[in-house]
């Protein structure tokens, strides 16, 4: 379910991010050493230094799960269902 995969991609972020820090502490590396966020790849992300580095583990933990606006509008949809009450009595079948 989307459930699942944005919990794998949550964990996938985290995992890339700890790597990150652990080349980072490995090089020394405390402050940030580029300017320019965007040009931030998973190989250059230890360069966002150990401090901003640790920060960013701690955030993305308690961060809720990402979802597409598909996501949610399925998920209403669901619950419009769910919560339609079916009287017996009054379903006929048509042909």
């Amino acid at each position: 379910t989307q459930e699942v995969v944005a919990q794998e991609q949550k964990e996938l972020r985290i995992r890339q991010i700890q790597e990150a820090l652990q080349y980072a502490n490995q090089a020394q590396v405390t402050k940030p050493q580029i300017q320019q966020t965007q040009d931030v790849t998973q190989d250059t992300m230890f360069l966002l230094g150990s401090d901003a580095l640790e920060s960013m583990v701690k955030h993305e933990a308690s961060r809720p799960l990402v979802f597409s606006s598909t996501y949610y509008q399925t998920r209403q949809n669901l619950l419009d269902i769910e919560s339609l009450k079916v009287d017996d009595l009054d379903i006929h079948a048509y042909r």
